[in-house]
């Protein structure tokens, strides 16, 4: 039970890479960060939401059905018009009687004898002719047939759909690329911090190993009494400081560990992180019209602005088609014949042109709000385009500084050293007091915290450009 349980353990560490590099970082952080899961599937609605407007050329097919109960027979009875027509032709029939009994005998039928044949001759019509009343739909009734309708003409509205169809898709794909690009830096950013802040406590240990070296020699000076308590106090004093800020950038690496964690993933308590590396100056030129150029071809923002701006225009071309007619092909098949009235056909097909012509000037006001909705989009681009300019050129402005401090400071750290070697001689020779040779370990290490914080600058500031470019995987080739 036991050795299951050790291997167990061993196979749940190992589950999780420790990241050792900084492109195992960035993988990490591409594959499991849930932000870019969120745009992912942002990019999948759209890529539906493109194949869905390809549906809007296409006929429309649908079924219907419905079972009907009515209060009566829907019957019709023209028993009146059947009456009329019966007497009408019974008059006329009995004209004709007495006008062939008028050139047989000269003389007219009387009227009991008109009569006589009146009767006889509504009789046989009445006889003859079929009531005229039927039931066109009886009370119950089923009522189902596929109903089929296909656009013809729309005045461009499914055209414009279907563009900014596309157009929503292409500015998903620009908006996963700039969550991505952005996730890159910030993770270089923490990976970064944490070399930074390594690096500072590996100076600190330094310091401290000096300053220590120089506490017990003061000591050993003190008790052969070649120099004063007051200079062993002071290096005592100069140890207990350097020691309290190497815990206090202790506590900081565990905080930059943990930010960078939290970009990997979110179960960050799983993950093991050693980062064993170290910043090398590597050096790298840029041009400013260059990069602004590259900036404009490949930063997802400025070509998610674009797909926004034809969004924009189709939204335009969308409301000026509900100025045009619409044409569309229709048709109708029943199922069920048998509970069709006589008036109602089995099928009928036709086209249907509909056209607005009054609805109190909304149209109108749809297409000025688009008008301006498309102005704006243009100014806002406009407007991202500047700000982006003025971001690169003072992060280039950055990074040729810091590259600048960085390579001025081997001299400072080339003199300071010298400094320490000096003070460290007069100290030895009782020319020296501790103070001085403090001083000096405490010189020696500010220049070299400012040359290594020049040197995080320095790669910060790069992959701040490279992100602003749209290439922040350039920065890993550079760094790499």
């Amino acid at each position: 039970m036991t050795k299951k349980l050790i291997l167990a353990i061993i196979f749940s560490t190992t589950m999780f890479a420790q990241v050792t590099s900084l492109t195992d970082a960035v993988d990490l952080a591409l594959s499991r960060n849930l932000e870019i899961k969120k745009y992912e599937e942002k990019l999948v609605q759209k890529e539906f939401n493109n194949n869905k407007a390809w549906g809007n050329f296409l006929p429309s097919v649908n079924f219907d059905y419905s079972y009907n109960r009515l209060n009566d027979d829907l019957s019709i009875d023209l028993a009146p018009i059947r009456d009329g027509i019966i007497s009408l032709q019974a008059s006329t029939q009995t004209e004709i009687a007495n006008i062939y009994n008028i050139l047989q005998t000269g003389l007219p039928l009387q009227n009991q004898d008109k009569l006589i044949y009146y009767n006889q001759a509504l009789a046989q019509l009445n006889n003859l002719i079929p009531p005229f009343a039927a039931t066109l739909k009886k009370k119950e009734f089923q009522k189902a047939g596929f109903t089929g309708i296909q656009p013809l003409f729309t005045g461009g509205k499914l055209l414009a759909a279907k563009k900014n169809a596309s157009a929503e898709l292409k500015s998903a794909v620009h908006e996963l690329d700039q969550t991505k690009n952005r996730i890159i830096q910030e993770t270089i950013s923490a990976y970064l911090n944490i070399i930074l802040v390594n690096s500072i406590i590996n100076t600190r240990e330094e310091v401290i190993k000096g300053i220590e070296e120089h506490y017990k020699r003061a000591e050993n000076l003190y008790k052969e009494g070649f120099i004063s308590n007051n200079n062993v106090l002071r290096a005592k004093v100069a140890l207990a400081e350097a020691e309290r800020n190497l815990l206090n950038d202790k506590s900081n690496y565990d905080l930059a560990v943990l930010a960078l964690k939290e970009k990997l993933c979110n179960d960050s308590d799983s993950l093991q992180i050693v980062i064993n590396d170290s910043l090398l100056f590597n050096d790298v030129e840029f041009l400013k019209n260059e990069a602004a150029l590259l900036m404009k071809s490949n930063q997802p923002i400025l070509k998610m602005l674009d797909e926004k701006l034809v969004s924009a225009e189709q939204k335009f071309n969308a409301v000026r088609a509900e100025f045009l007619p619409q044409i569309a092909a229709f048709g109708r098949y029943e199922i069920y014949p048998q509970y069709l009235s006589a008036l109602e056909p089995r099928w009928s097909v036709g086209i249907q042109l509909k056209m607005n012509l009054f609805n109190g000037f909304k149209n109108y006001n749809e297409l000025q709000e688009a008008s301006h909705l498309e102005n704006e989009v243009k100014l806002v681009k406009s407007d991202v385009e500047n700000k982006m300019n003025l971001l690169l050129n003072s992060k280039l402005t950055e990074f040729e500084n810091s590259k600048r401090n960085f390579l001025k400071l081997q001299s400072d750290i080339e003199l300071t050293e010298e400094n320490l070697r000096v003070n460290k001689q007069r100290f030895e020779s009782g020319l020296g007091i501790s103070l001085e040779v403090i001083d000096a370990q405490l010189a020696l290490e500010k220049t070299k915290l400012e040359r290594v914080i020049s040197l995080y600058q320095y790669y910060k500031n790069l992959a701040s450009i490279y992100e602003l470019i749209g290439t922040p995987n350039k920065f890993l080739e550079i760094y790499n």
